[in-house]
């Protein structure tokens, strides 16, 4: 896993992106992303006003202060004071914002994806990545819940003797449907007497399943295909739950649509009503750079240039 930075104009324009590799230690690891921050304010500084820093964050938050309560997949524990410990070398002077990186998604979609969602108001973003995660947008706003908690979809149950979720539960769509699970059932596949084919000897990640699937890999194909059919099982509940206009399919897998749009919405039409189903369009994500990168610049933006929340 890694962290992505970025230096932003105000028209979402990228100047500057850093990768910093993920550890397993948070506080050492966000101060190495508090310098590589305070790095790229020198560069935006002399030249142009500073609007603040966007936080995409996993897991249940408090996005006031910035602490992660909860976040199995980071591997980092409970109660992350990420706010308290990037203000601490950044100052109090810079404003930071936080926030979920699914709902994050789905702000940036809106902000800077394709025109496809003109005029929608009433949106869900899959997030597919390490985990699972979903960004709810109603009547045009993110809709957050009562603890910052709301669109956790990826840990709804689909199969209940499945195996088991870093959450405690079994058989979470995330267990099926993450890039890990994809990942892992592309490798027993392309293992035989115990040794890997060919195919599977270099590193392999999601990013290279779909290089391989796009290529007409027949058992990469097969891998993206049967994780676009566990994503169908858990749109189901999403669209009886919140009747959205619109789903937008996120994360790597998005970018082997032509390959997965079939098999996800034929999984899809085998469990909802097609009275449901056609108020419902399904569509992959048109950002090119990951879109929980561009909501956190969205997040900025928003102080400024968005129409205010209805009190």
């Amino acid at each position: 896993m890694e962290t992505l930075l970025a230096l932003s104009d105000f028209n979402g324009h990228l100047q500057q992106l850093k990768r910093i590799p993920n550890t397993r230690n948070p506080q050492q690891f966000l101060l190495t992303v508090a310098d590589e921050i305070q790095s790229l304010i020198r560069i935006a500084k002399p030249y142009h006003e500073f609007g603040g820093v966007g936080v995409s964050l996993i897991g249940l938050l408090d996005i006031e202060e910035g602490v992660i309560l909860e976040g199995e997949n980071l591997g980092w524990g409970e109660n992350i004071e990420v706010g308290k410990i990037l203000k601490s070398r950044l100052g109090r002077d810079v404003l930071i914002y936080f926030e979920n990186g699914a709902r994050l998604s789905a702000l940036g979609e809106i902000w800077f994806g394709t025109t496809h969602l003109s005029g929608f108001r009433d949106i869900v973003f899959v997030d597919v990545s390490e985990g699972v995660g979903t960004g709810v947008i109603i009547n045009g706003q993110l809709y957050r819940g009562s603890r910052n908690g709301a669109g956790e979809f990826g840990h709804i149950s689909i199969d209940p003797q499945g195996p088991p979720c870093s959450c405690g539960n079994r058989g979470c769509l995330e267990v099926f449907a993450s890039d890990l699970a994809t990942v892992n059932r592309f490798m027993k596949r392309t293992k035989t007497g115990g040794r890997s084919s060919r195919s599977a000897d270099a590193f392999v990640d999601m990013g290279r399943i779909v290089e391989m699937a796009r290529n007409g890999h027949p058992q990469a194909m097969e891998t993206l295909k049967e994780t676009a059919g566990f994503l169908g099982f858990g749109l189901a509940p999403i669209i009886y739950g919140l009747n959205p206009e619109a789903i937008v399919i996120g994360g790597k897998i998005a970018e082997a649509w032509p390959l997965v749009a079939g098999t996800l919405k034929s999984s899809l039409a085998s469990r909802v009503s097609p009275l449901f189903l056609q108020n419902t369009k399904i569509f992959a994500s048109t950002l090119h750079v990951k879109p929980c990168l561009m909501g956190a610049i969205a997040l900025v933006l928003a102080q400024d240039f968005s129409v205010p929340d209805i009190l």
